[in-house]
């Protein structure tokens, strides 16, 4: 994986699923270079969003090791939200059960605490979508689901949110300027330059786009000879 930014932040290689395998470094490496401290301009990254400009790119992959990476480097609460209610993914990255979940607390038929689940990792909790048919754009932008984000601000040092993809969310959605900031995960060698270019440009009116993850990568050369290089 490598990170591209809008704005000179987020470089780094290989985003890989929750357990280390040689991973945790990369990982670390993207980390460092997201402004969370934030500036006189910029409040501080509490709530990160994550999302594709289709679906299939690896945005639930790469939202699990980033959350788990926090947990485990910052020994803060560190919640991640999986607000993509037709392809939820979170839930079997951490096996945990997928309902009842966010869909079902914005319907409120469910108490927080039990839609809250322990991943494996400690200090880290799940919110699964749970069961949700209604548009993602409409739930999203829903007054409830803000007033739940400021709750949960409350409780946890950082939220990450794996959101649906912009074809089915749009970027215009509200959802994204409600977070302090977005990254956008792209699939090497599937999505075209223009259409990145295309989205990029509409969000950095939207929100505040911190970078552009290019993810699944190929290696092409050794990488004895592409550290070389």
């Amino acid at each position: 994986m490598i990170a591209h930014s809008a704005n000179g932040v987020a470089h780094a290689r290989h985003v890989a699923p929750p357990p280390d395998g040689g991973w945790r470094q990369p990982v670390r490496t993207l980390l460092s270079r997201l402004p969370w401290a934030g500036d006189d301009s910029c409040p501080p990254l509490q709530t990160l969003g994550l999302m594709s400009c289709s679906s299939g790119e690896g945005v639930s992959t790469i939202a699990a090791a980033v959350a788990r990476e926090l947990a485990v480097s910052r020994r803060e609460p560190v919640l991640l939200i999986d607000a993509n209610f037709r392809r939820p993914g979170v839930h079997r990255l951490f096996d945990v059960e997928a309902e009842p979940g966010l869909a079902e607390l914005l319907r409120d038929e469910t108490p927080l605490p039990l839609a809250l689940h322990a991943a494996p990792t400690d200090r880290l909790a799940v919110l699964p979508a749970g069961h949700g048919s209604d548009d993602p754009a409409v739930i999203l932008d829903s007054p409830e689901f803000a007033a739940l984000v400021e709750k949960l601000r409350l409780d946890f040092a950082t939220i990450i949110v794996d959101l649906p993809p912009i074809v089915e969310l749009g970027p215009t959605a509200g959802v994204l300027g409600r977070l302090d900031g977005l990254v956008l995960v792209v699939e090497a060698e599937r999505t075209l330059v223009e259409t990145v270019r295309q989205h990029r440009e509409r969000l950095q009116h939207q929100t505040r786009l911190l970078g552009v993850v290019l993810n699944k990568r190929r290696q092409y050369t050794p990488e004895w000879l592409d550290r070389f290089l």
